[in-house]
């Protein structure tokens, strides 16, 4: 997946509906466009071949007046930029501070994961969540050490916890494939191995755990920490089969009611805003006033 940054230079970017327009013109296909900067630059992910002058083009040719003015476009591929991040990087501390400069009280900062090439099955979770007063701050702090992760909860509905039930030691090589089996009545991971696709966590389901109708049904997935970030219900996908996870986690902050663990809906949260860490930097300090978030990087 590609991304190109539409940046303010005279106006501001211009709105979503001109941005999927011009990109269908051009052959490519839209999965996300991400705010920044106070609103002054739009970063849109995008899959297809582009061809970048006549995107440009196509822009100005359906905003009206445009012709006077422009926008600097900064072309990137996203999984590029998401493995420089992240793989090869494991024990690599990051951390993030949130301050709460709003009026919200009595409500909690939330740090959270996307992954937009995800099957759409698959869930995410509130990995992060403290309670954060106004006038008050929290820091969050980890390394990019992975896990699988399974719960006793199958049924995922927004502010649905998953109930974890084991979460053991994954990494993108040796360790990313494991087996999850139903026996006695329970769920439980099998040693892991390496999977032959590095750079992912491959997780295989025995032909014994159940499934849709059943109750007994969980969930299993992966995570980071030591806690969940992604997860799907269970279904057998026999030793053959399997879901693959992609590693290339989108690190979003947002104030809301989500404990650790509960599946997330962006649409109740508080202003949710992505988290954009470098290859150099990795601290954010997250400012949230009322209305905007203010991100600076170290």
């Amino acid at each position: 997946m590609n991304f190109v940054l539409i940046e303010r230079q005279q106006n501001n970017p211009p709105s979503d509906a001109v941005i999927k327009a011009a990109m269908e013109r051009c052959d490519g296909k839209v999965s996300e466009i991400v705010e920044e900067n106070q609103d002054s630059a739009k970063r849109v992910y995008f899959s297809g071949s582009v061809n970048h002058t006549s995107f440009f083009n196509e822009l100005r040719a359906l905003v009206p007046g445009s012709r006077s003015t422009s926008w600097n476009l900064v072309w990137g591929d996203a999984m590029a930029l998401s493995s420089a991040a992240t793989v090869g990087t494991s024990g690599t501390q990051y951390s993030i501070t949130i301050r709460n400069r709003s009026q919200i009280d009595n409500s909690r900062a939330i740090v959270f994961q996307q992954d937009p090439a995800a099957p759409s099955d698959v869930v995410s979770l509130a990995w992060l969540s403290k309670t954060c007063h106004a006038g008050t701050q929290v820091t969050y702090t980890w390394t990019l050490d992975f896990n699988f992760v399974w719960g006793q909860n199958g049924q995922l509905k927004p502010g649905v916890n998953y109930q974890a039930g084991q979460a053991i030691p994954a990494d993108l090589t040796d360790n990313n494939q494991v087996t999850l089996q139903y026996v006695d009545g329970g769920f439980e991971f099998g040693p892991t191995s390496a999977s032959g696709s590095p750079g992912t966590l491959l997780i295989h389901e025995a032909d014994n755990v159940p499934g849709n109708g059943s109750s007994e049904q969980g969930s299993v997935g992966i995570g980071m920490y030591g806690q969940g970030t992604f997860v799907r219900p269970t279904q057998s996908t026999g030793p053959q089969g399997g879901i693959q996870f992609g590693i290339h986690p989108q690190y979003w902050v947002a104030f809301g009611s989500y404990e650790p663990g509960e599946v997330v809906n962006t649409s109740v949260l508080y202003y949710p805003k992505q988290v954009m860490f470098s290859a150099s930097q990795f601290r954010a300090d997250c400012t949230f006033d009322g209305r905007n978030w203010t991100i600076a990087y170290s």
